[in-house]
């Protein structure tokens, strides 16, 4: 394959191919960092948000002895249960993406066979 590359003078053609090829692959890396970062973020300053929560919603009513000290340790039991059922599918993102990344690719490779059979 090489020979007939260099026989047609196709180097010039290959080579920029590859820097678009590569610059694709750069780019979807580069997507894939921020993403995954803001994800990361996020998770983490949601997660230290909910330890406010609690206290911002029923800590008044509590100071004002509306509540006992109880209600306090249930509600911030009940919105961590919540919490972790709404946060599921943060946690599972990862697991998601790839899916779907791999459902792409087989697509496209279906394209590209269907292509050639034409």
């Amino acid at each position: 394959n090489a020979e007939s590359i260099a026989f047609f003078r196709g180097g010039g053609a290959e080579w920029s191919n590859f820097q678009r090829l590569f610059g694709t692959l750069l780019d979807t890396l580069h997507r894939l960092i921020v993403i995954d970062t803001g994800l990361g973020t996020f998770n983490q300053c949601f997660q230290w948000a909910t330890f406010a929560v609690v206290p911002l919603i029923v800590g008044g009513r509590y100071l004002r002895g509306e509540v006992e000290f109880g209600t306090l340790a249930q509600v911030s039991m009940a919105f961590s249960v919540i919490l972790r059922g709404l946060t599921v599918v943060m946690t599972r993102l990862d697991t998601l993406t790839g899916f779907t990344v791999r459902v792409r690719r087989l697509e496209a490779l279906q394209n590209a066979l269907q292509a050639e059979e034409k």
